[in-house]
């Protein structure tokens, strides 16, 4: 290899990629080292294997995180027992029936205490205040109310799913606590990994002339740009729109 053609690694601020854009970077930087079949004991290739164990932890410390969705079904279910048994007793409340009219009437009494609304309200203020809600009317009174609507089976459904809602917060939560180590810890590591391998790529190209780490390493400089083109087309529209201020 002559000296023209001696490869310099890219740099790119890692730290102010996202986490998606740096698993893909590394992704796609082990898939093209990975892909020229070279022997698995090759220097540049032993040093490759701990950034694959970091990066699969890492993968799934995210996707144990990306649980929103579940959460957001479990909280539409809830939301929509309530809906309907408030739905209901606006309608009792007209009734010409006067024992149904007074049952609404004291059910509604207590929902208005607490002043609901759903569109208005986070998830776990929504919680606080139905709960508060249920347990009033869990008395007696009140299932005597529900027994007299004929609105006691929908009651059980909305106290199941607003229990659902909960159980799920709290072992979401005794799970985060449980996840060892930490997500930004296990980034930290690969990204300093990738980079000693990413020198390692340099220094065996350019002093041993050797042609995989040196086709690998110019491989990956593309992605490398990539990701600092990003970064500074980022930064040009974050300054643009400071200057319109």
């Amino acid at each position: 290899m002559s000296l023209s053609q001696v490869v310099k690694r890219e740099s790119v601020d890692m730290n102010r990629l996202t986490n998606n854009r740096a698993i893909t970077l590394i992704s796609n930087s082990i898939q093209v080292a990975s892909g020229m079949g070279v022997a698995t004991d090759h220097p540049a290739i032993k040093c490759m294997q701990p950034i694959q164990e970091d990066l699969s932890v890492l993968r799934g410390i995210l996707g144990r995180e990306v649980v929103l969705s579940e959460r957001k079904e479990l909280d539409e279910e809830r939301d929509e027992d309530f809906v309907y048994i408030k739905t209901m007793l606006q309608a009792y409340v007209i009734s010409r029936d006067t024992s149904k009219k007074e049952a609404a009437n004291s059910l509604l009494t207590v929902f208005n205490t607490f002043d609901i609304n759903l569109e208005d309200m986070a998830m776990d203020v929504q919680t606080e205040k139905l709960q508060k809600v249920i347990a009033i009317w869990e008395k007696s009174e009140h299932k005597a109310n529900f027994e007299t609507l004929g609105l006691s089976a929908d009651f059980d459904k909305l106290k199941t799913s607003s229990t659902a809602f909960i159980e799920y917060d709290i072992a979401r939560s005794q799970e985060k606590k449980e996840q060892a180590p930490k997500a930004r810890d296990v980034r930290k590591k690969l990204q300093k990994n990738y980079l000693m391998w990413l020198d390692v790529l340099e220094g065996i190209a350019n002093l041993n002339n050797d042609k995989f780490c040196y086709q690998c390493l110019s491989s990956i400089n593309t992605y490398i740009k990539e990701q600092k083109a990003y970064l500074k087309s980022k930064a040009t529209r974050s300054e643009g729109s400071d200057s319109d201020d």
